[in-house]
């Protein structure tokens, strides 16, 4: 659990600040979040989700070149202390993209240039998962 609250320890400890919660986005850190994708037709009503991790300038500027989005970018947004002011509009930006295309579709597409991403799974997907069965859990 300490390992989940790493960034928040430092601020208490040297700054005496208390974050509340922040939901799936990592705070002060922009763009690192889960974003909703269209369904898998097998699922339609389970939500699917990417976490994308596109907080370093090179990444973020290629992620936004990708969805279409260069408007987001340049020296307004250059760097991650310049984006946090404007955290919600590009988790916006970013989730409307991604709710137009499937998971793998996402993936896919990140992957091609170069911006971290990955599948969040369902509980069940972790349980019939080959690590967790080889782990005798």
């Amino acid at each position: 659990m300490l390992n989940l609250m790493e960034g928040i320890i430092p601020e208490y400890d040297r700054k005496g600040k208390t974050r509340g919660p922040s939901g799936s986005s990592v705070t002060g850190i922009v763009p690192t979040n889960a974003y909703p994708c269209i369904p898998d037709p097998s699922a339609p009503l389970i939500p699917t989700y990417v976490v994308i991790g596109a907080n370093g300038d090179s990444i973020y500027q290629r992620l936004m070149e990708t969805i279409g989005r260069s408007d987001l970018t340049g020296p307004s947004y250059a760097q991650n202390h310049h984006r946090v002011s404007r955290q919600s509009e590009i988790e916006t930006a970013i989730s409307d993209w991604t709710r137009r295309h499937s998971v793998e579709e996402v993936i896919e597409t990140m992957n091609r240039v170069g911006v971290p991403v990955g599948r969040v799974v369902t509980v069940k997907e972790v349980l019939e998962s080959e690590q967790t069965k080889a782990r005798g859990a």
